[in-house]
């Protein structure tokens, strides 16, 4: 026992004695002019930083870029800054950014982490754009545009706002929060919660462990057979009062409970049911296999 916390002594002193680890930044900024009458393509991909877009009412796409390192040696620090690398290319509207990471090597000795690297990417872009993006730990934020939107992140969460178009958000560990989208949505976790609110033509909601909420607005009308599934958690879906479609209607452990006026089809207990909302439609498809599945009437 005496060697035991002679030992825990010894490392927390070490702790103590290890210098603090040096900030240091630096930025990259571009702005690039484009042809206004066609709209932007843009891809973007990061292995680990932040991206944030925003839209703005000029022929042009501005690229922020800021670079950030904590390392005990400032020489390390600076030499690691200048080896993150920013792959910009540029062919009419069509532009492709990517961040190129060096290699570190780092372990950790209580709390003090030897090597990190920080990025975060802020792009503003004319309405009208297309944007495909790749990032495997990091967030992403966005508004305001209008066009196709390919997000994936493996590990972090998407949050869009007034998104006119056809959205793909994937997040493998993270939440997906789209606010105020218009169009056709495909929604993808592993872990996490999908929150959608819009006028939608076609949707495909998917997680395997987290809640899926969703408020249709009026003016929403079924292109498609729609799905939403939550392996483990509960659907909360809200539907405008003239909304119509087929319903089916399934969990496999837990509650049903509509205050929508579905005419019912077919009934199996509280678990499983078939039936129409209005004249009906194409298919929509709630399934969960543990938690709740609830409609309601949307305010929107």
């Amino acid at each position: 026992m005496m060697k035991i916390s002679r030992l825990i002594c010894l490392c927390f002193l070490i702790c103590v004695a290890l210098p603090l680890a040096a900030q240091q930044g630096d930025s990259f900024d571009k702005l690039i002019d484009i042809d206004g009458t066609q709209p932007v393509h843009l891809e973007f991909i990061d292995v680990d930083g932040r991206l944030t877009f925003s839209t703005w009412d000029k022929d042009q796409v501005e690229i922020h870029v800021r670079k950030e390192t904590r390392v005990r040696d400032p020489k390390r620090a600076a030499r690691l800054l200048e080896e993150i690398r920013i792959d910009l290319d540029t062919r009419g509207n069509s532009i492709r950014l990517e961040m190129i990471y060096p290699r570190i090597r780092g372990f950790v000795i209580g709390i003090h982490d030897t090597d990190r690297i920080d990025v975060t990417t802020e792009i503003r872009v004319p309405v009208r754009t297309d944007l495909r993006c790749r990032t495997e730990d990091g967030s992403i934020r966005g508004s305001g545009i209008q066009g196709k939107l390919d997000i994936k992140t493996e590990d972090g969460s998407i949050r869009l706002s007034r998104i006119n178009g056809d959205i793909i958000a994937i997040s493998e560990d993270g939440r997906v929060i789209l606010e105020d989208v218009k169009g056709s949505v495909k929604a993808v976790c592993e872990d996490g919660d999908i929150i959608l609110s819009g006028e939608i033509t076609h949707l495909r909601l998917e997680t395997e462990d987290g809640d899926i909420e969703s408020v249709i607005s009026s003016g929403s009308c079924m292109g498609g057979d729609w799905w939403i599934e939550a392996e483990d958690g509960d659907v909360d879906l809200s539907l405008p009062e003239n909304f119509s479609a087929d319903f089916y209607l399934k969990t496999d452990d837990g509650d049903i409970d509509s205050q929508l006026p579905i005419t019912l089809r077919d009934i199996d207990s509280r678990s499983k049911l078939t039936g129409k909302l209005n004249q009906g439609g194409p298919m929509l498809t709630i399934k969960t296999e543990d938690g709740d599945i609830t409609l309601r009437e949307s305010r929107q």
